[in-house]
């Protein structure tokens, strides 16, 4: 009889701990479909290799007509446990996808032209490193197969 009440404050302190998972952003919602075929386009941007990444602006990338690249563009990096992960390049603080975070050198660093905040692009969340921004990059789903990498919303 005494295990009941202690039961019951734990299913009390596990129902009132959940959190939405679900991560919000303020970056607009955009369509996001590329493939990106590492074997033929980008033989060096391998697991092997982490802390790298490369970025396909909105405006500017030469893409397929089929492709969609999301409100600002997208920033594909290798993280360090060799996952690949993909964000929205339009910054959650200033919202402009015409001017998207830069990532110098296809490196580990996103950093933003107009605020200077800056993103690290080595765990599986660009989060925020310098500034007052408290928002991730918008995160979109990878999917590794046959070579190719391929981005989602």
């Amino acid at each position: 009889m005494r295990l009941q009440p202690i039961i019951l404050l734990l299913l009390a302190v596990l129902l009132t701990a959940c959190k939405d998972a679900n991560i919000q952003s303020p970056v607009p919602q955009a369509a996001v479909y590329l493939d990106i075929d590492i074997a033929r386009e980008y033989p060096g941007f391998v697991p092997e290799s982490p802390c790298q990444s490369l970025s396909f602006p909105r405006y500017g990338s030469i893409v397929y007509e089929r492709d969609r690249l999301g409100y600002g563009g997208v920033v594909v990096w290798i993280d360090v446990e060799g996952h690949y992960c993909a964000a929205d390049m339009c910054c959650p603080k200033c919202l402009s996808p015409r001017q998207p975070v830069e990532v110098p050198n296809n490196g580990s660093v996103a950093t933003c032209p107009i605020c200077g905040e800056e993103f690290t692009l080595i765990t599986q969340y660009g989060m925020p490193t310098k500034g007052i921004c408290r928002d991730i990059l918008k995160p979109y789903g990878t999917n590794f197969s046959y070579g190719i990498v391929h981005i989602r919303n």
